[in-house]
């Protein structure tokens, strides 16, 4: 089959409502193979690098892909795996390629019992953020997580994680979290894996209750795997009293402590940014409040969580409104979360006279310790373009680059689009892979083409071949 120590609050949480718009329907399996061709090493070298690489083999006119995450195999810097949803034709994807984005191998995310899956739907559904979409495992094995629902629970969405054993050519699928009640749904499921304690990988979600068909949603939960997603734990709540809403994906150190923050969001005032810390698996966590700012993430957008084992550093980027337009933050922490530094905007004007905004940042490590965090920032309503910032010396100094090749017109689509679906980075030594969704291959609105791509990003001073 086919197929990432709180007091007690006075005020009152908002619930934070899930989001309508399109609901994708159920979907046949299918995968797409063609054949593979030889290239020479210059031009594999470059591909990808300028221009970018569309991330799938489909050529239909009517697409609507959104919500995308890359992985590249740490084996094959040529192996890389996208996953996305086409909003048009109802179907949450993946897409594999073995040679650097020159031939993709395409299928449909499916389940037995379960009808598909959904993004921006009635009950929060399939948006995986950055990272957290897909995944390989120490193992080797590719896994993806999205939300999905049988015909008798209509909206009341299930977490489904996906795992390959061949690359990503295949995918079989296992039911990680069901909702425990008529009126609940699980959505928006993050994902991390790293080494379980038995050698096997181990599988770690985040993800939302939702309740009244998904319109409020105001727990986060995890649940864990340590047999390479064969089974999972019962979810446990990773907020404290009262609510918990937009968990990150989960963070794994080398000692075994897990981090995962998510905000308390108020109707008559700032919200709460805090850090929920665990070191007994999951089982109960501690918690931080690491700041108290005004539109904390622009709606469904966490604070990405990053860490860099070099320096025993945790690392943290989010957007607020503290300029008055939403703009992009980075602070670091040397004592497990404890405390952290001041925030430091590194988007290219986050100041209080800038006239843009910056929201959904996605944030990777690579191996040497270069910190990548990608975003999108909107010059103005319905325009967006994708920025690349990179830090060589632990976030002190940031430079920023442009990774699209032009404005991108939000039009196909309600204001959803490209607003809750983040970009998203994997980082290697020689380069940032983005990804992210683009219409530059729209020539009517109608046509509703929206694709994602893939570009390697090549930093500063790096051997770039011939």
């Amino acid at each position: 089959m086919v197929v990432r120590e709180e007091k007690g609050q006075t005020r009152l949480p908002l619930l934070l409502m899930a989001g309508g718009g399109v609901v994708l329907l159920a979907a046949l399996a299918f995968v797409i193979f063609r054949p593979e061709k030889k290239a020479t090493s210059a031009s594999l070298a470059n591909r990808c690098a300028f221009p970018a690489c569309r991330a799938a083999f489909d050529p239909g006119g009517g697409r609507g892909y959104e919500g995308p995450s890359v992985a590249v195999d740490p084996r094959d810097e040529n192996h890389m795996v996208v996953t996305d949803a086409n909003m048009s034709a109802g179907q949450c994807l993946w897409h594999t390629t073995f040679d650097r984005g020159k031939e993709w191998v395409d299928g449909i995310f499916s389940a037995p019992n379960y009808t598909g899956c959904h993004i921006n739907g009635a009950a929060g559904g399939h948006v995986p953020t950055g990272p957290a979409g897909v995944s390989f495992g120490p193992s080797g094995k590719v896994y993806a997580t999205y939300g999905s629902a049988t015909p008798s629970q209509g909206t009341r969405e299930s977490i489904i994680v996906a795992v390959s054993s061949d690359g990503g050519k295949k995918f079989t699928t296992t039911v990680a979290a069901k909702p425990p009640g008529d009126d609940l749904s699980y959505a928006r499921p993050q994902m991390s894996v790293t080494v379980g304690p038995n050698g096997q990988d181990r599988v770690l979600l985040s993800f939302w209750v939702c309740r009244q068909l998904g319109r409020f949603c105001e727990t986060a939960q995890f649940a864990r795997s340590d047999d390479s997603a064969a089974t999972f734990t019962p979810p446990v709540t990773i907020n404290d009293a009262p609510a918990g809403q937009t968990p990150s994906e989960p963070l794994q150190t080398p000692d075994g402590t897990i981090y995962i923050t998510f905000l308390r969001r108020y109707s008559d005032g700032p919200s709460d940014l805090i850090l929920a810390r665990s070191g007994d698996n999951g089982q109960t966590f501690s918690y931080v409040t690491m700041d108290q700012q005004l539109q904390i993430g622009d709606r469904y957008d966490p604070a990405k969580l990053a860490f860099d084992s070099r320096s025993n550093t945790l690392y943290t980027a989010y957007t607020d409104n503290r300029t008055q337009t939403q703009q992009l933050f980075f602070r670091t922490s040397k004592d497990q979360g404890k405390t952290w530094t001041p925030p430091v905007g590194i988007a290219p004007d986050a100041t209080p006279t800038s006239t843009g905004s910056s929201r959904s940042p996605t944030m990777s490590v690579a191996p040497g310790g270069r910190i990548d965090i990608v975003y999108y920032r909107s010059p103005q309503a319905n325009t967006d373009n994708v920025f690349w910032a990179s830090s060589i010396d632990g976030g002190a100094r940031w430079t920023n680059r442009q990774v699209n090749e032009q404005p991108i017109q939000r039009f196909a689509y309600n204001n959803a689009v490209g607003t809750w679906y983040p970009p998203d980075v994997f980082s290697l030594d020689d380069a940032a892979v983005v990804a992210w969704s683009d219409t530059k291959n729209t020539r009517d609105q109608n046509l509703n083409a929206q694709d994602v791509f893939v570009r390697r990003m090549i930093p500063a001073g790096a051997d770039i071949p011939p």
